[in-house]
């Protein structure tokens, strides 16, 4: 991507960040949402999580799971930040690794939610309100991520493939909304990274 004229275009505008980019890219007809740093969102997440920790001694051990997932979202192994800005995560593959915590995170969460309903394992409300809230902006983040990559793809992706790339990446996005409107968190997080993978490839 680098050696063809849409990839420089494209990696002037992250150098730029994501304020010009959204300016760029706002035509195209990205949905209207708030932007969130990926990694301000993790933040939160983490230390509402361990608020949770100690006060729900119960489910400590779980949260302390969900908790290691999300801080290997943020950084990379050799300590380097995966979050670009409030717009990017780095390229595949160190992307990737973002992505493959935050849904193991939601994951982890879905199992400790499952236990709500569950005779003699109910977690309690404010628990259940804390995982159920941390999970949704994670998604949030992550499908707005997904959507600035197929935007900036259907902008500046110029490659023999670029097309092919935009219709699977349009394809997984939806099957992610679907996903979601079923409350299939996990699998939702996975067809957004596939978005989110062919859209970079465009």
């Amino acid at each position: 991507m680098i050696g063809n004229a849409g990839g420089m275009i494209r990696g002037r505008t992250r150098a730029l960040g994501c304020l010009l980019g959204l300016l760029i890219l706002l035509p195209a007809g990205l949905s209207a949402q708030p932007v969130v740093d990926p990694g301000a969102v993790t933040d939160e997440a983490v230390e509402r999580l361990r608020f949770a920790q100690e006060n729900f001694p119960a489910a400590a051990v779980e949260l302390g799971r969900v908790i290691d997932r999300l801080e290997r979202s943020r950084v990379a192994s050799d300590g380097s930040s995966l979050v670009v800005d409030s717009c990017h995560l780095r390229s595949a593959p160190a992307g990737l690794t973002a992505w493959i915590e935050a849904r193991q995170a939601v994951l982890a969460i879905g199992r400790l939610l499952a236990r709500a309903d569950a005779p003699n394992l109910s977690l309690p409300p404010a628990l259940v309100r804390i995982l159920r809230d941390v999970r949704a902006d994670l998604v949030q983040v992550y499908r707005f991520l997904a959507e600035v990559a197929l935007q900036e793809a259907r902008a500046l992706g110029d490659q023999p493939s670029s097309g092919a790339q935009i219709a699977r990446a349009d394809e997984a996005f939806a099957q992610a909304d679907q996903q979601l409107l079923a409350g299939d968190h996990g699998r939702a997080m996975q067809s957004l990274r596939q978005a989110w993978e062919h859209a970079l490839l465009a």
